[in-house]
This record gives structure tokens, sequence and C-alpha cells, in this order.
């Protein structure tokens, strides 16, 4: 079951009405992409002793947005070129890898290469290309290798890389674009993942960003320091960064 666009706004719209006053812990905004490797990163970090954090997932553009809007983001997690171009202010920028576009199929289906996403497959799934990492570097892929015009109709744009993944979990779509890291989580329920030519789509290069006016500041380089142990590096490059 996927939650319609009108209540996903209407909790963003919450959020955004909260003080940053109201929220006691440290607060990261991620993209939806990166739950896979946040999520465990934040288990290991409690289990150490830190206090757990808020998690806020979404496309880059939410994402961005509550950051902006809101004054209780400390951290946000995303493309570097995106966070750049996005007006928010940081003190502090960590690198944590490259990110990668692949393309996922299902259970009893095979990928034999980029051309046949233009004749084998029935629909495909892409996130919003104008608020979503990882639709901006399909359609860019899409692009340079001569396929968009041929998918026309074919291609369905959706909100989050999750929301695309989603799409094909549930037989909607027999291809999605989403990210590596995104596709190893999902690696026992799907058919296989192909990675994409990195030459056809801008790079991605994934970054741990301190908000400049993070409510949090202590909390934020502690987290900032477990992300860089070895620990902590163990799951991230686990999943694919």
């Amino acid at each position: 079951m996927f939650r319609s666009p009108r209540i996903i706004s209407l909790v963003l719209l919450v959020l955004l009405c909260i003080p940053s006053s109201a929220f006691a812990q440290l607060v990261i905004a991620s993209g939806a992409g990166y739950r896979a490797v946040l999520n465990p990163v934040v288990k290991a970090y409690v289990q150490s002793g830190g206090e757990k954090p808020e998690l806020v997932y979404g496309n880059m553009a939410r994402v961005t947005a509550q950051a902006k809007m809101s004054g209780a983001v400390d951290l946000v997690l995303g493309d570097k070129n995106f966070l750049k171009d996005s007006g928010l202010e940081f003190c502090r920028e960590d690198s944590l890898g490259k990110g990668k576009l692949v393309a996922i199929y299902p259970k009893g289906k095979s990928f034999n290469g980029p051309q046949e996403l233009a004749l084998g497959f029935r629909k495909l799934a892409i996130p919003d290309p104008s608020r979503a990492i990882y639709g901006k570097a399909a359609k860019e892929y899409l692009e340079n290798t001569g396929l968009l015009h041929k998918l026309g109709d074919r291609l369905i744009p959706v909100s989050t890389v999750p929301q695309a993944a989603a799409y094909l979990l549930s037989g909607e779509v027999d291809v999605a674009f989403i990210n590596l890291t995104h596709a190893l989580k999902l690696a026992p329920k799907i058919g296989g993942y192909a990675e994409l030519n990195e030459k056809a789509y801008s790079p991605i290069s994934i970054v741990l960003c301190e908000m400049a006016d993070a409510p949090h500041k202590d909390e934020a380089t502690a987290f900032l320091a477990f992300v860089q142990t070895p620990e902590a590096q163990t799951i991230i490059h686990r999943f694919g960064l």
C-alpha cells in the first residue's frame, strides 16, 4: 500500500511547523535511498552509548526544504552537488562515498544489458528527476544512452527511491532505477540489479553535512566522530559506499 502524496504533504507540513526547541535530540535528515545505511549506523551509535537521534527521510527537495524551514535539523545526508545548490549553510562536510545508479528487476526475470530497457520491459519506475538524486541520474543516463525517447510513457515517475522499489516489488513495474545502497538492502526480495555506466550520468558524491545553525552542536559532533570509526565505516562500505 502506498501513502498518498496528500498525506505525506500534511505530515511534512506538521513537521515544518514544529519549532526547533521541540526536538530534544539530534535530528538527521536524509535522502530516502540511504535509509538502508543510516539506520544500522544509528543503531550501532546508540549501542555504543550515543543518544538516539530523530531521523527524517524523503526526496532531497523535501529534505532540504525541511532543513531550511524548520530550524530543527542538525545533520543532512545526501548528494554533495544537490546540497551545494540548496541554499543551506553548512559548517562541516564529511564524505561517505560515491553513489551508484542501478536498475533492479524482479525474481524470475533477467537483465541482459541497457538496450533491453527499451525492448524487454513493460513499465519502468524512476524517482522524480526534479526532486530525487537518482531520478536525475536515471534521466541523464537514459538521455545520454539514447533510451529516453524510446521509453515514452512506459517510464513511470514516482516520488522517491523506496517508492520506485516498492512499485517493482508489487509487480506494477518490471524495472526500477534506484541506488546501489537500497538495492543491496533489497537483494533477497529481487531478481537482481545491474550497475549502470557511471560515465552516462553526473558523479554522485554522498556527504553528511552539519547545519551552520544546528541546535545540537555537541550531539552532531559526537555522531560525526562515530561515523569515522571502523565500526561505522564497515557498515557504510557494506552498503556500497
